[in-house]
């Protein structure tokens, strides 16, 4: 008998079955409210955002119900309500006060997630404006604390893309910080230039100073090492993604306008932005369509499964199909070389042999001699002048009997953002992020009246979110019915819808007991009349390609 083969299964099931119990444990707490002030909940917090494999924004919502059951965090979050500038700088003063943000558990949210939450917002941005104005007057002298938190606010301010808006006299004092972190970098001085790089870090990402070399070089002769997660992110990564845009192999683009305008968006604006995602538990494809949809019967498909992902977008989307299905081997593309380039950045961290990236335009495969066995595109089509002619592309690569898992918009569960994007159409604003900061910043302030779910939702508060929800270049949007003409035009099989809650799911069923597979769209259409919140703002569902 072979030990050591032996011994290395033992060691692979030991690591699916923590993994198990881990993934478990995530489901359990993911939206769950914290209900006291626990500090063994805090810990156990702490350590899952930083578990690789495990999508930080699955647990904000508890580690912020959890932060705020905490008596000391709740009245910094009092004071930041109030406005209280004099009473926030005051407790920044204070040993015994900062000890509550001073806390593993709020460091690790704002370093590894985007929190969706107004007041913690606003306790960011009063924060980072006594940072900068510390930093103009001079003299403050800085403690390891006060460090530990400027440079999580900053890593923060990051990952939100630096959507908080800023007012005239303080981005009067940023431009102060600029120019003199840039003369004091010009001569490569290390004296207090680690804090001046956290304070600008709040305002704009380090690589708009325009001295990378030499901000990594001083690093390296002086120190700082506060000033590490800071450098990797806004300097190293950035250089990375740069350099891999000039080498992705592209499939081409199609010419067509309102294409050309939506790549412009993604270039600006790579989608969706994240910082790791929860890998799924591995099976086959066949095996996982089987479970999906008992009616289908056996499935048979070659070995590998060949999947397209079209419109990969920043990559966790490809990161998850090739994660989940164990026999496929993935190709992922998308029209922005930006957003690929984030995606390739990014990937190799998860280990993934069955995954490529390549740039184009969907619209391109209608002449492409690639085959797959299955296509997921989601998000994308709803963003085609002619979905129509999107789908027949991507019918012209899949093969027949292969699937496809399609995501497009809810016509009626998007109605609740039309009162902001009303408002928006009336400012007439361009897309610049002082324009895109502004008018959130009026949004958030009249969000009683405009009030919806869906603006409170992740994409609101980072900039490439705030304005792919409510300031695209281009949208259109389905009911179930109007899926059910295009569907039938296009000789495709509805299968089903995977996004209904469990409890609507039953709803249905009782109403139409007729379609307990949920599988006739006008049916469907009739139920979301009166449950618009069925799909809560994408359309995702799976059609077969006829045989023939």
């Amino acid at each position: 008998m072979d030990t050591s083969s032996e011994t290395k299964r033992d060691g692979q099931r030991q690591r699916e079955t923590a993994r198990e119990s881990l993934l478990k444990f995530v489901d359990a707490l993911d939206g769950r409210e914290a209900v006291s002030d626990s500090p063994g909940l805090r810990r156990h917090l702490s350590v899952l955002l930083d578990s690789q494999g495990i999508s930080p924004q699955r647990l904000v919502h508890t580690a912020v119900s959890s932060l705020k059951s905490s008596p000391q965090f709740r009245v910094w979050l009092e004071d930041a309500e109030r406005r209280d500038v004099s009473a926030i700088r005051e407790k920044l003063g204070c040993p015994e006060d900062v000890e509550a943000l001073d806390d593993p558990l709020f460091h690790r949210l704002l370093r590894r997630a985007i929190v969706a939450d107004f007041s913690i917002e606003r306790l960011l941005t009063t924060l980072r404006h006594i940072y900068l104005e510390w930093l103009t007057r001079g003299g403050h002298e800085f403690s390891e604390a006060q460090l530990r938190i400027a440079a999580s606010v900053a890593c923060h301010c990051f990952n939100t893309e630096h959507i908080y808006v800023t007012g005239d006299e303080e981005q009067e004092m940023v431009e102060d910080l600029r120019k003199r972190l840039q003369e004091q970098i010009a001569t490569e001085n290390g004296n207090g230039l680690a804090i001046g790089l956290i304070g600008y870090a709040m305002y704009a990402p380090l690589w708009t100073l325009g001295a990378s070399e030499k901000i990594l070089r001083i690093r390296s002769r002086h120190g700082l090492q506060e000033l590490d997660e800071i450098l990797e992110r806004q300097i190293r990564e950035y250089e990375e993604e740069a350099a891999i845009r000039k080498e992705i192999r592209s499939l081409g683009m199609s010419g067509e306008p309102v294409t050309a305008e939506v790549r412009q968006q993604y270039e600006e604006s790579p989608y969706p932005r994240w910082l790791d995602v929860t890998l799924p538990r591995p099976v086959r494809f066949a095996e996982a369509m089987e479970r999906r949809f008992p009616f289908l019967g056996k499935i048979e498909t070659g070995e590998p499964v060949k999947i397209l992902v079209a419109g990969c977008g920043t990559g966790s989307h490809p990161i998850q199909v090739a994660t989940h299905y164990s026999d496929a081997e993935v190709l992922a593309m998308d029209i922005s070389k930006a957003s690929l380039a984030r995606a390739i950045r990014q990937a190799p961290r998860y280990g993934l042999s069955n995954l490529e990236f390549m740039h184009g335009d969907l619209l391109c495969l209608e002449t492409s001699e690639l085959q797959f066995d299955a296509i997921e595109c989601i998000g994308v089509l709803h963003t085609l002048e002619d979905p129509a002619a999107g789908f027949r592309a991507l019918m012209h690569v899949l093969r027949p009997g292969g699937y496809m898992r399609i995501g497009v918009y809810s016509r009626r569960a998007r109605l609740g953002l039309e009162p902001a994007k009303r408002l928006i159409e009336s400012r007439q604003i361009g897309r610049s992020p002082v324009e895109l900061r502004a008018i959130r910043d009026e949004i958030i302030a009249d969000r009683q009246r405009l009030g919806s779910s869906l603006i409170e939702n992740y994409d609101f508060f980072y900039l490439s979110g705030f304005r792919d929800l409510l300031c695209p270049a281009y949208e259109l949007l389905f009911t179930p019915s109007e899926l059910n003409k295009l569907l039938r035009d296009l000789k495709l099989t509805f299968l089903g819808y995977r996004n209904i809650d469990p409890e609507l799911r039953q709803s249905y069923r009782e109403r139409f007991p007729q379609d307990l597979e949920m599988r006739d769209l006008d049916l469907l259409d009739q139920f979301e009349e009166d449950h618009p919140e069925m799909l809560w703002s994408l359309h995702i569902f799976w059609v077969r390609k006829d045989l023939s």
